[in-house]
């Protein structure tokens, strides 16, 4: 992992690390301010060697000495060591336990320094040196009759200590703080490590094998964003993603797209609206067509009704004409009127194709928004029938192994995967990708945003979407026709 996937990863789980760390904090705070003070005194000990006239029993006896140095460290737990000790405090009615006394062996020498661990200075140097004279005298027993022995005599007693060893407020606090910070990491890189989620388009890239359409960040606004009266700088990547889409075949000029996701609450119904909007921005005459025949989103996302659109058409029980609702004068939105029983059958039928070519050559481009991929299979025998295929992921949501599945079946059907829109990213991940700033060039349209709510009042689109008095849908569509033709002979 580089150092800017781990920046990356912290920014995603900045939220763990923090409440690790002030975790360890206040730990490391309540121990330091709540713990029982604890004092230790240490007392020196050497271990002395009797004086030889031989040298070779000098060196055996100096050999012999260091190896019992750690002989007598282990000793200093030993029930009669500390029975001793024991008896040296009993006027103060002190019992000295093993958790209470210890020893250790100072390096490249014959000193054992003897610790005693008390609540109060005072009790730590008396047990100290009481645990110091228990060893020595123990030792002494255990070489009676010895002509010579080697003796433990104290060469530097106890003193009386004058600060606490725990608890340390800031020492803990500093504790806290490193084993707080190390835990957020280690919870921080153990989830990322479980999480199979697809969170950047490294990983998109990886997984789906297709090229990257746009970076849609995540936002609280509503669902349309494509402000074509004031350039609305939230609506960047949509444009951008137009601009992507134009170029992924430069030989064949797409004139249906489907748009996409693995499962549902990937974001593909906003993204095919503000596709649309985008697209005719440009000066492309759009017809949004809601496909979705089990949750139909796409009217309402526009603020119009639903109650009249493509099942009629396909029932023949109305016109495209009629059927058509336009949301200012290049995009027309096509919704999916009543619901069937049967919408795989209706969607994987030969009129169905023939009614979208129908509808296709109304327009420019035409933008589908279809029903998820593997929840049904709606969106296969929709995406054989168009000129190619957005697949939307959610960054965060969508599982890789979900997006591989959906790729792989779209593949069995022969449809045209040409990218991938990678939709909710964390605004953090995008920063320096789109800057601040809007293309004076595309202020000429004139497609009204809504921005009220999503959802029509009254089961009506808002004022500024509702068809002129003045007008018959059958005109609007014979107008739009005309401009189509203008604009491609001026081409």
């Amino acid at each position: 992992m580089d150092l800017l996937g781990a920046i990356a990863i912290l920014r995603r789980r900045w939220l763990v690390v923090v409440l690790c760390l002030i975790m360890g904090i206040a730990g490391g705070f309540d121990l330091g301010h709540r713990g029982t003070k604890q004092y230790r005194a240490t007392a020196e000990c050497l271990v002395n060697i009797p004086p030889s006239q031989s040298v070779q029993t000098q060196v055996l006896g100096t050999q012999l000495a260091g190896s019992l140095v750690q002989t007598y460290v282990g000793l200093i737990n030993s029930k009669i060591v500390l029975s001793r000790a024991s008896a040296l405090l009993a006027d103060r009615g002190v019992s000295v336990g093993a958790q209470g006394l210890s020893a250790k062996a100072v390096t490249n020498t014959y000193l054992i320094d003897v610790s005693a661990t008390s609540t109060t200075p005072v009790l730590a140097q008396l047990t100290a040196n009481a645990g110091a004279k228990a060893l020595g005298s123990t030792v002494a027993k255990l070489q009676s009759g010895v002509p010579q022995k080697i003796t433990v005599q104290t060469t530097s007693p106890a003193a009386l200590p004058g600060a606490p060893v725990s608890p340390r407020p800031r020492l803990d606090l500093l504790v806290g703080l490193i084993l707080g910070l190390l835990a957020g990491l280690g919870m921080a890189a153990l989830l990322e490590a479980l999480d199979r989620t697809i969170k950047s388009t490294a990983q998109a890239d990886a997984v789906l094998g297709r090229p990257l359409v746009g970076l849609v960040p995540k936002r609280r606004a509503g669902p349309l964003v494509v402000d074509l009266t004031t350039n609305s700088p939230d609506a960047e990547p949509y444009r951008s993603a137009r601009t992507a889409i134009r170029f992924l075949d430069p030989d064949r000029p797409l004139r249906s797209i489907l748009v996409t996701s693995p499962s549902p609450g990937d974001g593909k119904t906003v993204t095919a609206a503000n596709l649309a909007a985008a697209f005719a921005l440009s000066g492309d005459h759009v017809i949004a067509i809601d496909a979705d025949l089990r949750k139909p989103r796409l009217a309402q996302t526009f603020g119009l009704e639903s109650a009249v659109g493509l099942t009629n058409l396909v029932l023949g029980n109305t016109d495209v004409t009629d059927a058509l609702q336009e949301w200012g004068p290049r995009l027309s939105v096509l919704a999916t009127g009543p619901l069937p029983p049967n919408p795989s059958e209706i969607l994987g039928s030969q009129l169905f194709g023939q009614l979208l070519k129908d509808v296709s050559r109304r327009a420019d481009i035409t933008v589908i928004d279809a029903p998820p991929v593997l929840p049904v299979d709606d969106a296969l025998s929709l995406a054989a029938q168009v000129d190619g295929v957005i697949l939307v992921v959610r960054a965060g949501t969508t599982m890789r192994h979900s997006a591989a599945e959906a790729v792989r079946r779209l593949e069995t059907v022969g449809a045209n995967v040409l990218g991938y829109v990678l939709n909710a990213v964390p605004r953090s991940d995008l920063r320096g990708m789109y800057a601040d700033y809007v293309y004076g060039s595309e202020r000429t349209a004139e497609i009204p945003i809504l921005t009220g709510p999503s959802r029509p009042q009254n089961g009506k689109a808002p004022s500024t979407l509702r068809r002129s008095p003045r007008t018959t849908p059958r005109a609007d569509s014979q107008r739009a026709s005309t401009e189509v033709t203008t604009s491609r002979t001026k081409t």
